[in-house]
């Protein structure tokens, strides 16, 4: 666990780095894609929580979309792949699990989130919609979309694109 857990960055750096690591390795991608890919990560991370609209919920699921989105960059997925990575991954990512952890006595040995999990499921997402799966490309959005399942009412999507290719969002 290689987590900073400061500046604002939201624990997101376990699964953006393993993640891209695991695909860069794999993909034999330039030390330059790498850097990019999790630029991207975590800038997403930083813009998909700041989208939430409880701010009250605690959980990592949304980290999935970020590992998602650093893979997807280092495979050079279409737009129509990232659309079905997206789908795929709201089926498969982490619970939120961090109020069940700090809400239970005696606490148990195990992180309140498996963030190798986290980036597991972003990478299986962006190799599957490369491999051709499709998935609900309508995640994001609907009366049964990845926000209500992860315990949030809805999300503020201008929000994620606020500034996008003006301002370098990091912190919440």
């Amino acid at each position: 666990d290689f987590d900073p857990g400061c500046l604002g960055t939201l624990h997101d750096t376990p699964s953006i780095v393993g993640g891209a690591l695991a695909v860069a390795e794999a993909a034999k991608s330039s030390g330059q894609d790498l850097i990019l890919s999790v630029a991207v990560g975590h800038e997403l991370a930083v813009r998909l929580k700041a989208a939430e609209v409880d701010r009250a919920i605690e959980g990592y699921a949304f980290l999935t979309f970020a590992v998602l989105g650093s893979a997807g960059k280092l495979l050079k997925l279409t737009t129509q792949q990232m659309a079905n990575a997206i789908g795929v991954a709201s089926f498969i990512y982490p619970p939120n699990t961090v109020q069940r952890y700090f809400n239970t006595s005696p606490v148990r040995m195990f992180k309140y989130t498996s963030f190798g999990k986290v980036a597991e499921a972003g990478v299986q997402a962006a190799l599957l919609a490369q491999a051709g799966f499709n998935g609900d490309t309508d995640a994001l959005d609907g009366s049964h979309c990845f926000w209500k399942s992860a315990d949030q009412t809805a999300w503020q999507a201008d929000k994620l694109i606020e500034g996008l290719g003006q301002v370098w969002t990091h912190k919440v």
